[in-house]
């Protein structure tokens, strides 16, 4: 199993720290290198702030260039039971949510778009992409 964990890529779509409502989409991260289904973590404090919200939405482009695009809702799902499934919005309380991404149905790039709605919000969260790279070696 430790063999297996240094093979697994993990880009951090936004990295751990405190946001507001001047969030914008995230860079892009290629999914070109990576094999299989991939998996978005999304963790997050409760928000501070009067009605706090927090939403993810994953967007997918084929190239640098192109605009960007809500991934298919079939593309996004839960891994425990493998039906359809976003993100499900954070408020008051601290969430950890998981979700698989089907690979086959994505384009060249992947990013989060965080959306932060309330009256003066602010959450410390992190979102991170992992997968594994293709034609892993070491094993």
């Amino acid at each position: 199993m430790d063999r297996m964990a240094g093979l697994v890529g993990v880009h951090a779509l936004y990295p751990a720290k405190e946001r507001g409502s001047d969030v914008v989409g995230g860079e892009g991260v290629s999914v070109t290198t990576l094999a299989d289904n991939l998996v978005v973590v999304l963790d997050s404090d409760a928000g501070a702030g009067t009605d706090p919200s927090l939403a993810l939405t994953i967007q997918h482009r084929a190239g640098e260039g192109d605009d960007w695009a809500d991934v298919p809702a079939a593309a996004l799902y839960d891994p425990a039971t493998g039906q359809p499934a976003g993100f499900v919005a954070v408020t008051d309380a601290a969430s950890l949510q998981v979700r698989a991404l089907k690979r086959e149905q994505l384009r060249a790039q992947v990013r989060g778009v965080l959306h932060v709605t309330g009256t003066t919000p602010s959450f410390v969260c992190g979102v991170y992409l992992l997968g594994l790279p293709k034609y892993a070696a070491g094993w």
